[in-house]
């Protein structure tokens, strides 16, 4: 998330490499440090960090202290009641979801008008949501990028049982198909399947008025494809440029069927939003049609929430299938007939009694990022942190010279200028980006965000297990992400053993607490949420 002070096992601070400080011959950038408040921030909101050093914000960040006494405070003083119903309390209920739906839209720098929210229990519910009302068709494709979270893969068991063909690229090699040889065969065999399918009236496909007039799909209708990527990389940082999103809906990204498809853009922004503003009236014609979110990864709690944010223009796609209570406007039991809900997208999407308790504890989180953090200065923290961090960790060499870490991501490039900022008074960075060059595949500018990923190396150059420097690590108060090659980190090596950590707190600690541990722990670190 995006907390600012993660633990340092002494609680006291912000180190020895202050704000612009050095240390080992790294300077660290005057982002670091929440305007030298780093201290007190620990101070005051994270004092249970007291003796412990917490890396695994890539898995979940941590809550502010404060933030979580208001919100129970809030619950304990204020009486809630199930939005569905017609009391005074279920009244005061609704208007307090709604004035909620507006701050979510209002954080992702958007209104009502551009934007409408469905609150899921996290990016996942989000993700699947969306693979389960999209209109997938025989025409249909559905591609996405080689480095992406195992929710949004998931979405094409979805895409298969509508009828579409899916197509994996490699962002890495200007968007090229990079389709295992068997998963190649299987689409060619489908697509050629399916080309006879649409040629045939009546295939399934349909426009966005059909749709939204719940009229029967003709043949002349073209069918809907979608390309996902995320906004930032759960394994390497990988930040993608949003730009991505216009080239996509040109079908520029799809490798097989209808080449009259009308492509939607998904982006999964759940990593990306724990560090970085997102702007989305900013992005103009980069605007995605659907972002996935979740909340506990921006401020920790609460846990279990998300959201799925789709464009106006793409809502009339969604297709509703299942229903169940508050979705329904009638439903009768002993004949085939139910009325759903139709004024706002969220009435037909959010089944059952959607979590409000957990909804209303958002407050203080949009609290703590808007009024005492600020994202621009979380952004030029992590930013700071992230490539102090690396560039010491190059710098680590064995006695016969060999390298002791080996990075993954782009750690060789400059911190990003953001291309999406929402001002919040407390600007670390440029306020706007320079005109864009002609957009094509080779334009696009990715960078690196505050994660370092990386393996520890031994003298002859082979891997250290993850397992042994966990087992070291946790002996030491250290608490980190181990695992085996985790989602999408195909992309970047061909690897087993791996370590993923995010560090939030000083780089000095965590490394004489590491590096003492043992002479080459195996890690890979995922410095994402090192905002602290």
């Amino acid at each position: 998330m995006s907390t600012p002070t993660s633990g340092s096992g002494s609680g006291t601070g912000s180190g020895s490499a202050g704000s612009g400080g050095s240390t080992g011959g790294v300077t660290i950038g005057s982002g670091y440090g929440y305007g030298d408040t780093i201290n007190s921030l620990r101070e005051s909101h994270f004092k249970r960090l007291k003796g412990q050093t917490y890396l695994d914000h890539g898995g979940s960040t941590l809550y502010s202290e404060v933030q979580l006494t208001q919100a129970l405070t809030a619950h304990a003083s204020t009486l809630y009641a199930n939005p569905h119903s017609g009391s005074s309390v279920s009244i005061a209920t609704r208007d307090m979801l709604d004035r909620t739906r507006d701050r979510v839209l209002s954080f992702f720098g958007t209104t009502s008008s551009q934007y409408s929210v469905i609150f899921t229990s996290g990016a996942t519910a989000a993700l699947k949501l969306l693979g389960e009302a999209f209109p997938w068709s025989g025409g249909s494709e559905f591609a996405y990028t080689l480095d992406n979270h195992n929710s949004v893969l998931g979405i094409r068991e979805y895409a298969k049982a509508g009828g579409a063909v899916f197509t994996c690229v490699d962002p890495s090699n200007q968007m090229r198909c990079c389709c295992s040889d068997q998963m190649k065969l299987r689409t060619q065999s489908n697509t050629a399947a399916l080309k006879q399918q649409t040629a045939s009236p009546g295939n399934g496909t349909a426009s966005l008025a059909s749709l939204a007039s719940g009229a029967s799909p003709s043949a002349s209708d073209k069918p809907f494809s979608l390309f996902a990527f995320p906004a930032e990389s759960n394994f390497s940082g990988l930040q993608f440029d949003l730009r991505m999103t216009e080239l996509a809906r040109s079908g520029q990204f799809g490798h097989n069927p209808s080449p009259n498809a009308q492509w939607k853009v998904l982006v999964d922004a759940a990593k990306y939003c724990a560090s970085h503003p997102l702007n989305l009236s900013s992005l103009g014609a980069s605007a995605p049609d659907f972002v996935c979110v979740s909340f506990y990864k921006v401020f920790g709690y609460p846990t279990g929430l998300g959201a799925l944010l789709v464009r106006s223009d793409a809502a009339p796609l969604l297709r509703k299938r299942y229903f169940s209570g508050g979705t329904v406007e009638a439903a009768v039991s002993n004949d085939d007939f139910v009325k759903l809900r139709a004024s706002a997208l969220h009435e037909r999407f959010e089944d059952g009694t959607i979590n409000f308790l957990s909804i209303a504890g958002l407050a203080p989180g949009f609290d703590l990022i808007e009024r005492t953090l600020g994202m621009q200065r979380v952004m030029a923290h992590t930013n700071a942190l992230g490539s102090y961090l690396s560039q010491r960790m190059r710098a680590l060499r064995h006695h016969n010279g060999s390298p002791v870490v080996r990075l993954y991501g782009l750690h060789d490039t400059a911190p990003p200028a953001v291309v999406d900022l929402k001002s919040d008074g407390k600007s670390n960075g440029p306020t706007a980006p320079p005109p864009p060059p002609p957009l094509s595949v080779s334009a696009l500018k990715h960078s690196q965000g505050p994660t370092v990923a990386f393996n520890v190396l031994k003298p002859d150059g082979s891997f250290v297990g993850y397992s042994e420097v966990d087992r070291l690590a946790v002996g030491n108060s250290i608490q980190l992400r181990v695992s085996a090659c985790m989602f999408h980190c195909v992309m970047h090596l061909r690897l087993t053993d791996l370590i993923v950590l995010v560090p939030c707190i000083d780089a000095d600690r965590m490394f004489l607490q590491s590096w003492s541990v043992s002479a080459v722990p195996a890690v890979i670190i995922t410095t994402d949420s090192i905002k602290r």
